[in-house]
């Protein structure tokens, strides 16, 4: 038998030459690594949920495409069976991937049918891919598809099930509220007025967007704008206002990523009294000459100010 004997020198030569080499396999990426090991696609996030109502957990994967920046979902159902959620042809996608975009999923009988549905909404600035599939028996069917820039759920007619509320902004108009019925197994357009029922919505979007500042660093509030979107309490409350200024220093860029629910307080009048709307938002925030992304959860209260009119103002904001 031969023994290699490796000499102190010789052994400290080779570490000095293959720390540039550690270094660099240690600044790539986890998605690079990705991209070669498991031929450029990554499992994202893998949950447990009923789908099919069958008594029984199937397995989602919501899995990336690192070449293609996109996103899918595969289910795997317990005799093995994989299905994948098929976007509609218009859209091309569930959604773009980004580490600061994620893939929103839940698995909820939304129309009460005694069947669930699987949401799948997407990230983005404005426009966000979001699907809505059902279980029929061989496949995960598709029966709702649209590009839109918030969505919510609301027994706008009494029926006590929820109809889809779709907010999509109008660019130079600000934002209209759609809604949408379940009829015949399959979400139908209804003639609704939204206009009243944003619940201080529209607020929230003006202020993010005067905080989306890229040429400033300091925030001020101009006197006028002021009683447009807060209430008389919050304006008066120096100590939120400064910290609403100093959360949001350097902010370069704000995106709605998500919305993640709404709790209603409902007082003596037809509207709600209260509105906490909880989103979740992606800052782009400068530090020194470098651009640096954070997601933040944000609960803002809206409160009703008048009843005639069915106007909102943002009473409080909370950071999660």
């Amino acid at each position: 038998m031969r023994i290699v004997v490796i000499k102190k020198q010789s052994l400290l030569l080779l570490t000095f030459a293959l720390l540039p080499v550690l270094g660099l396999w240690a600044a790539i990426s986890s998605d690079t690594i990705n991209m070669v090991l498991n031929h450029g696609y990554k499992t994202v996030q893998e949950m447990s949920e009923d789908t099919n109502n069958d008594g029984h957990k199937e397995i989602i994967k919501i899995r990336a495409d690192l070449r293609k920046e996109s996103y899918w979902v595969e289910i795997v159902h317990k005799d093995g069976k994989n299905y994948t959620l098929k976007p509609d042809p218009k859209i091309a996608s569930l959604g773009t991937y980004k580490e600061w975009y994620p893939l929103n999923l839940t698995v909820l009988d939304i129309n009460l049918d005694g069947q669930p549905e699987i949401l799948v909404m997407g990230s983005g600035s404005h426009e966000k891919p979001f699907h809505i599939f059902q279980w029929d028996g061989t496949d995960y069917r598709l029966i709702f598809a649209r590009l839109i820039t918030g969505i919510d759920f609301h027994d706008v007619n009494g029926d006590r099930i929820p109809e889809l509320i779709l907010i999509q902004r109008i660019y130079g108009s600000g934002f209209e509220y759609v809604a949408y019925q379940w009829q015949n197994d399959q979400y139908e357009l209804i003639n609704y007025s939204l206009e009243a029922s944003s619940r201080g919505f529209v607020e929230i979007t003006m202020l993010l967007e005067y905080l989306d500042r890229p040429f400033e660093s300091r925030v001020t509030f101009p006197p006028e704008f002021i009683p447009t979107v807060f209430t008389d309490r919050y304006s008066r409350d120096s100590r939120e206002l400064n910290q609403l200024t100093k959360k949001f220093h350097n902010t370069v860029s704000i995106q709605i990523l998500c919305y993640m629910g709404e709790d209603l307080e409902w007082g003596r009048h037809r509207y709600p009294e209260n509105s906490v709307w909880k989103l979740q938002l992606l800052l782009f925030t400068k530090q020194g000459t470098k651009l640096k992304h954070e997601l933040v959860n944000v609960e803002f209260t809206t409160k009703l100010v008048d009843a005639q009119t069915a106007a909102y103002r943002i009473d409080k904001i909370r950071f999660k």
